[in-house]
């Protein structure tokens, strides 16, 4: 099964590069910048970052090769040194998130056992486990709503891509989703939620299906009466799903205020979960956005003929009705970067190799912004 979504990936990869290399050319604007790399211990691919008690913390690992456990190392913003926070038993950690104040990693495919799921907080300087999702090997995504949390994993033999517990790790629930008054999600083994989605006070799922060897992706809105999820839109038709990163469809997300923006190596962004728009970043690829204060910014890049990627940054300012963003620096290197975070007027940028050519991976760089 991991085998059949990676190819589906990798062949929606490789017919978005075709596509959209003749528009890589264009003039796009922002400064060329140097970068420096820091010295790190990370020798593994890095799928996320982020800044938390003026830390950075690194997510890596490699959920298709199904090894682990996994070192969480951090950056010490203040003293400029490395750290291992702590060792997961993971197999690897995609998604770093804040719910409820606290610092969270998903944990995908334990390697415990198969059969249990767990999710991990990151607490008074150490990693707890929270091993409560039984009967699914992957938990993607996490989103507090109301009193509960929800988990968006792999169905489970009960055809269940959602569950949630109370606040305690109790109470444990399946949420089934429906269709024209069907069950979706009966009898088919590779539904899969990655991302859910608190907008307008109102929890989505985005729910990914592997039907015909087409991978299929809708959003679903939460019916607190009936305690299931309703469809609502066909995200596949409006948005190619080519996300470079295995066991994340979506790369991003970021709610800001009224708005959902995505990242499925191209970005989209919505205010009502049934229409989506294509941003322009002129042919790049997005792969990762960061919001800092009052301005979103968005990681893009392209591959170079001479084997070398362009990075860029883009810059969305918050304050505006628009949503253009703008370009706002670029350097070229050999460098795949594919996650980004923002300290005072640094940006931090970590790399992976995920289209297995043997680019540098566990590589950070550090970008300084030009004063104004």
């Amino acid at each position: 099964m991991k085998k059949a979504i990676a190819m589906i990936l990798a062949v929606a990869i490789c017919m978005s590069i075709c596509l959209s290399l003749s528009s890589c050319n264009k003039e796009k604007g922002g400064e060329l910048t140097e970068f420096t790399v820091i010295d790190s211990p990370i020798e593994d691919n890095v799928w996320d970052m982020r800044l938390w008690d003026n830390k950075i913390f690194f997510g890596t690992g490699d959920g298709n090769a199904n090894t682990g456990p996994i070192s969480v190392y951090a950056y010490d913003l203040e003293s400029g040194s490395f750290f291992e926070s702590g060792v997961l038993l993971e197999e690897v950690v995609n998604t770093f998130l804040v719910v409820d104040g606290i610092l969270v990693a998903p944990g995908i495919d334990s390697t415990q056992n198969n059969n249990i799921s767990n999710y991990n907080t990151y607490e008074n300087g150490e990693w707890i486990q929270h091993r409560i999702l039984t009967n699914t090997e992957h938990c993607f995504d996490l989103a507090s709503f109301g009193d509960r949390y929800f988990y968006g994993v792999d169905a489970d033999i009960s055809y269940s891509p959602c569950f949630s517990t109370n606040k305690n790790d109790e109470d444990l629930v399946r949420h089934y989703f429906y269709k024209d008054g069907k069950r979706v999600t009966k009898g088919i083994e590779s539904a899969r939620v990655f991302d859910l989605v608190v907008l307008h006070d109102q929890l989505y799922a985005i729910m990914s299906r592997d039907e015909n060897r087409t991978l299929i992706l809708e959003v679903y809105k939460y019916n607190e009466e009936n305690d299931t999820f309703e469809y609502l839109s066909d995200l596949g038709s409006s948005a190619r799903v080519a996300s470079y990163i295995n066991f994340k469809i979506i790369g991003s997300k970021a709610v800001i205020g009224d708005r959902l923006f995505i990242a499925t190596s191209q970005g989209y962004y919505t205010d009502n979960m049934v229409d989506f728009y294509q941003l322009d970043f002129q042919g790049e690829y997005l792969l990762d956005y960061y919001q800092d204060g009052s301005t979103l910014y968005a990681l893009c890049h392209y591959p170079l003929k001479n084997g070398q990627y362009e990075t860029s940054i883009w810059a969305l300012d918050l304050t505006r009705n628009d949503v253009n963003f703008e370009r706002l620096m670029y350097f070229k290197s050999e460098h795949l970067c594919v996650s980004l975070a923002k300290a005072g007027n640094t940006f931090y940028l970590a790399t992976a190799d995920i289209n297995y050519l043997g680019d540098p991976k566990g590589v950070i760089l550090s970008v300084d912004m030009k004063n104004e």
